[in-house]
């Protein structure tokens, strides 16, 4: 695991990895992969999807990955070009890919850091472990992304961690 600082950095390391067909970048929701993913997209560049844009809409939302319409995602990743490399963004990333049955390889994980240098969603996943946060009270698909980052520790296993401090 590399930890990189700027966007700047994570693309040089990116363009650097060779036989790197499919990349995963994922991260707490809500705190700019949709963005950081559209940059690399441009900067590498590479072809890059989100998870976001092949979900189901529904009243009271299930679990993330039960949201995600698979098999259009299956026939979209399908058609991507195996010469050039692709980026999927999106949380609960490795659960939902798992249903896929397609896997980057590659992982980057976007952290966002505070000015003060503190991983606020930390600090959220540590008040969930503990049971300070009332699960009842989490709405999807923060709840969903929770969870996944108590079971699966996506910060701990990704290939790079760009750590993006609050208003870069």
């Amino acid at each position: 695991m590399e930890t990189v600082a700027s966007i700047d950095e994570l693309c040089a390391r990116l363009r650097a990895v060779s036989g790197a067909t499919l990349v995963g970048l994922e991260g707490f929701c809500e705190w700019g992969n949709r963005t950081v993913s559209n940059q690399l997209g441009e900067r590498v560049p590479m072809g890059v999807f989100h998870t976001d844009e092949f979900t189901r809409k529904f009243d009271a939302p299930p679990p993330y990955p039960e949201c995600v319409d698979i098999d259009r995602l299956r026939d979209a990743l399908e058609m991507v070009d195996p010469s050039r490399t692709s980026l999927i963004e999106g949380i609960c990333l490795r659960d939902v890919l798992e249903l896929v049955g397609i896997f980057p390889t590659v992982f980057v994980y976007l952290k966002r850091i505070g000015k003060n240098g503190l991983w606020y969603d930390e600090l959220n996943l540590d008040d969930f472990e503990s049971g300070q946060a009332i699960p009842g009270n989490i709405p999807e698909p923060h709840l969903s992304d929770l969870k996944y980052h108590t079971k699966s520790r996506p910060h701990k296993h990704a290939d790079f961690i760009y750590e993006r401090v609050e208003n870069e």
